[in-house]
């Protein structure tokens, strides 16, 4: 890594609504000695969440300032260099860059990065912004703590230049996925817990969530100083970031498709639904006769417009797309997206382009399967085609799991899941690529063909993501449900999905298929 340059500031106490506070940080004017507690004449208001030996330290990437006068130019005035109460300003390095363990020689000390900060609700009061701290949360633009393991002087314009670094593959990055997204995975958790270099008080963080099996509420700790004080905090395992999922799709009145497959899994695992209708209609037309109509894009734009009026924008883990009916009601999605995205920095798309498949060909217009390659796909953090979809997006064919590996890599977002994947005469195969990554999922080729079973899977996909499991596992448990599906399909008379008679053995099947990780 190369030097970087640093910026010492000194203290200034502050007050807000009478809470005692050290965030008010000024330029030091000269070299400042750093002691294993931190800079010299340096204090902190809440001695008991701030400071120490552990947080001895806090540094801010200068190169969040800009992002932040951006998104709120309201507040440009604010964004500038001490604003978060940092100790030193850096430019050229965020949390991508670095890892927990990292030691850096500033000026003539050493420090060791020991945590990420945890933002509190003196944010919330230093930007007169009442989710301010959340907002830092969520972007994951929260700065670090290092520990001081050889004491010495700094002062602006020192280099800071790593030393070495003991943990490469836990960067901050990472570590801010665990913490906010994939909340419960529980290998990674179990690992992280070992870290000899990481705080002690973040090595407990994740015992308990081992333990425990949920995660902590962050209710007191985000909200303003007053809320807070009132009592009024979350119970425990469910904090603010309950998991919550809009799904915006098809709906049948008979049988599963859209919605009518995958929210009633949703719900059964623990996940709250809002569903918005893409259409509604008596019953998917597999059927001599169907009833019903693609509902008018304005109508979808109507209720995303009172989904956002409910605050679910805020609080939603994932929004999941399905079948759209029409370009303008994906025009409207994307819309949609972009603005839940503004308000809810952390917020998935979860994007199933729903066009076709292999035996049967497109179902819906060109002009709605071009919305999905120009417009959602790419806005997408997450895409579920099958074989005969990603072909589509990708113009190319894809028949094997090498042939889907560089089709994903085409389409190009974060991740990709391939379904219906022929893998020899008697077995399918589902593909996932993420982060340069490729994981396989075999099973037995089942003769039943009941629409709706792309939906489910999307299904039970996204409610584990919701819930903060990994991909690799999350995708795991969905080919497992759906392959239960599959198999209690093929053993009834009925055509349609059996899904609510089957929903324990649907959640919880007997058989699973491990994922292969191909590279």
């Amino acid at each position: 890594m190369e030097d970087r340059r640093s910026a010492a500031r000194s203290h200034r106490p502050a007050r807000s609504e009478g809470v005692p506070s050290g965030i008010d940080k000024q330029p030091a004017t000269g070299p400042v000695v750093l002691t294993g507690t931190g800079l010299e004449g340096d204090e902190h208001g809440d001695t008991r969440h701030h400071g120490g030996a552990e947080k001895a330290v806090h540094l801010y990437p200068q190169d969040h300032y800009a992002d932040w006068r951006r998104e709120l130019p309201d507040l440009a005035e604010r964004f500038v260099a001490g604003g978060f109460g940092e100790n030193l300003v850096v430019g050229g390095i965020t949390e991508a860059d670095v890892c927990i363990g990292d030691v850096f020689r500033a000026g003539s000390a050493l420090v060791e990065l020991s945590q990420g900060r945890q933002p509190c609700w003196r944010l919330n009061l230093r930007f007169g912004l009442g989710d301010m701290a959340r907002r830092v949360q969520d972007t994951g633009r929260t700065g670090w703590y290092f520990r001081v393991v050889g004491p010495g002087e700094i002062a602006a314009g020192a280099d800071l230049a790593l030393v070495r670094r003991p943990h490469p593959a836990w960067t901050l990055r990472r570590v801010h996925r665990l913490l906010y997204r994939e909340t419960l995975d529980l290998e990674a958790l179990a690992e992280f817990a070992l870290l000899p270099s990481l705080s002690p008080s973040w090595q407990e963080l994740a015992r308990r969530r081992l333990g425990r099996r949920s995660v902590e509420s962050w209710d007191r700790r985000v909200r303003h100083r007053n809320e807070a004080r009132r009592g009024r905090s979350a119970p425990e395992g469910t904090g603010p970031m309950s998991p919550t999922i809009i799904s915006i799709q098809s709906q049948v009145v008979v049988g599963h498709v859209g919605n009518s497959a995958a929210a009633f899994p949703m719900r059964a695992l623990g996940v709250d639904v809002a569903e918005v209708p893409t259409t509604l209609l008596s019953n998917h037309p597999h059927y001599p006769t169907t009833r019903g109509r693609v509902l008018e894009a304005s109508l979808v734009a109507d209720l995303l417009r009172g989904v956002e009026e409910r605050g679910l924008s805020e609080r939603a883990s994932i929004v999941v797309s399905g079948y759209l009916g029409s370009a303008e009601i994906a025009e409207e999605v994307a819309a949609f997206v972009e603005r839940a995205r503004r308000a809810n920095p952390r917020l998935i798309y979860l994007c199933d382009p729903v066009m076709g498949d292999s035996d049967i060909g497109f179902f819906v217009p060109a002009e709605l399967q071009a919305a999905f390659a120009e417009r959602l796909v790419p806005l997408a953090d997450l895409v579920t085609p099958n074989a005969f979809e990603l072909a589509a997006l990708a113009g190319g064919p894809v028949s094997t799991a090498g042939e889907a590996a560089a089709a994903a890599g085409r389409i190009a977002p974060p991740g990709v899941i391939v379904t219906g994947l022929a893998a020899g005469e008697r077995s399918v195969c589902t593909l996932l690529a993420e982060g340069g990554d490729l994981w396989t999922v075999t099973t037995p080729r089942i003769e039943a063909r009941p629409a709706g079973t792309g939906d489910l899977f999307t299904g039970l996909l996204a409610a584990r993501r919701a819930k903060g499991v990994a991909a690799v596992p999350a995708m795991e448990a969905a080919v497992a449900g759906t392959f239960g599906a599959l198999k209690l399909t093929a053993a009834a008379t009925w055509e349609e999905m059996p899904i609510v008679p089957n929903i324990a053995a649907i959640l919880d099947p007997g058989e699973m298929f491990p994922a292969v990780k191909l590279v």
